[in-house]
């Protein structure tokens, strides 16, 4: 049946547009729920239902689901509405469909596209599998491969067999984009079994001699993400640190510089970069408080959350006098030392709601009031800071008060609000070869991802 063709019965449009509305604002909840400080996991999994039975409603609806959901992301052309018309589409198997979201995805891949990526990861495997294969192969045009490669990326290991060319032959796309893309698919595979058996093993080999090409790349972020993608090899983890270092350094410099929407894309992928630098750089490192004086303050807090390193906690703690990042440091420090604010004294009352006055300019701290942080009592932060004992051994990380322990970042992940989870998953890709858990899957997932990690007997601290 033609899209153009499809009449939606009055009876049912209400409801249909109802699961395409929800579907799109579910999902752009959980893709922003790093940053959902009071977000439980059981809470996550409540939302995560929901998305999936708007879903579900939405493929009970057959092609009047698909023109309901293509409709809505024609109007607003938002990454919530690309996810359900391409979820739609791929489920239903409706090529025309799909090349309709596809049309539109391209005139807006950065808005657009993280939404398609999402919807073909979240796809039964086999259905999955069948796109990828297809996306994968040429003639693919660039934003067609980027979804597929991105795609790869968070499927992981099931995704290696999938692809219809090699990950070496994209690693030297002309488009940066695309070879950006690769190295993400490339360090997500980069440990699975797949690789150990021919013919695979020897595409692993191509594939990493690309992957050391590719530290040299003309484009920034193609250097970063090859070293992302090298940094857990030990033979190439020093070069693999000191390209990513500057690639940092770049990135914070084009963040500062940039305004709007493009400033937020571009702390988005500095953010993403800190998170690998954090777990790379050894415990101690020389050149740390050299990086911490270069970055906007509030990238330094971040990189100092996912680093752990304890005897960082007195930058973190210096921060909280600056009121631009007075809550959002003093949510650091707790979530380090596990000491919670409120529960402790260590909070300022505040009379009346903060961000309640409309006029005030959306910044970073307003969004900090909003979302639920408290305002610190430095001066009581800092006694507390005085007083703290933390039993660690040297040069182990720390995150919520004890050592970062396999075993501590599986418990974690099973009972810690969203963004901590976020961190330990984070840690865990360290820690643990193979393992590519991410906190925004669908939860069905995550559950099954979390009963296969080992954790009886693994205490044995992270550290570098």
């Amino acid at each position: 049946m033609g899209l153009a063709a499809t009449t939606i019965p009055a009876t049912i449009e209400p409801l249909v547009r109802r699961h395409a509305e929800d579907a799109a604002f579910y999902w752009q909840y959980i893709d922003t729920s790093r940053t959902s400080v009071h977000l439980s996991w059981q809470k996550f999994k409540h939302f995560d239902r929901m998305l999936g039975a708007h879903l579900e409603g939405l493929q009970v609806a057959g092609s009047a689901g698909l023109s309901t959901t293509l409709a809505a992301l024609d109007r607003w052309k938002k990454a919530g509405e690309a996810f359900a018309g391409s979820w739609v589409a791929m489920q239903s198997g409706d090529a025309a469909g799909l090349a309709r979201v596809m049309s539109l995805v391209r005139a807006r891949p950065d808005t657009l596209l993280r939404g398609v990526v999402s919807a073909l990861a979240r796809l039964p495997l086999s259905r999955a599998q069948d796109i990828l294969h297809r996306w994968s192969g040429e003639p693919s045009d660039p934003v067609t491969a980027v979804a597929a490669l991105r795609a790869a990326a968070l499927i992981g290991a099931p995704a290696l067999p999938a692809l219809s060319l090699p990950l070496a032959h994209w690693l030297v796309h002309p488009a940066p984009f695309v070879r950006a893309a690769a190295c993400r698919a490339a360090a997500a595979t980069r440990s699975a079994s797949p690789w150990q058996h021919e013919p695979m093993a020897s595409q692993a080999r191509d594939t990493a001699a690309a992957l050391v090409q590719a530290l040299g790349d003309s484009d920034h972020a193609v250097r970063a993400e090859a070293s992302i993608a090298l940094g857990g090899s030990a033979a190439h983890r020093s070069q693999a640190l000191a390209v990513l270092w500057r690639c940092v350094m770049v990135q914070a410099a084009h963040a500062q510089q940039a305004t709007g929407w493009f400033r937020q894309q571009a702390n988005r992928r500095l953010d993403r970069w800190l998170r690998h630098l954090a777990c790379l750089v050894p415990m101690r490192h020389p050149d740390i408080p050299g990086l911490y004086a270069f970055l906007p303050a509030r990238a330094g807090l971040y990189f100092a959350l996912h680093h752990g390193d304890p005897s960082h906690l007195p930058y973190v703690t210096s921060r909280i006098a600056h009121p631009e990042e007075a809550r959002y440091a003093a949510w650091v420090w707790q979530t380090l030392t596990g000491i919670d604010l409120a529960a402790h004294g260590l909070t300022l009352e505040e009379h009346e709601p903060a961000g309640a006055d409309d006029r005030q300019l959306l910044t970073a701290a307003r969004l900090d009031a909003d979302n639920g942080l408290p305002m610190p009592n430095l001066p009581a932060v800092q006694h507390a800071q005085l007083t703290l004992r933390l039993d660690l051994g040297t040069n182990q990380r720390l995150l919520y008060g004890r050592q970062a322990t396999q075993a501590w970042l599986v418990e974690l992940l099973q009972h810690a609000p969203q963004p901590l989870r976020a961190v330990a998953a984070h840690a865990l890709h360290y820690r643990v070869p193979g393992v590519g858990l991410s906190v925004r899957g669908g939860a069905e997932s995550q559950c099954r991802q979390i009963e296969q990690l080992p954790s009886a007997g693994s205490t044995e601290p992270w550290h570098s």
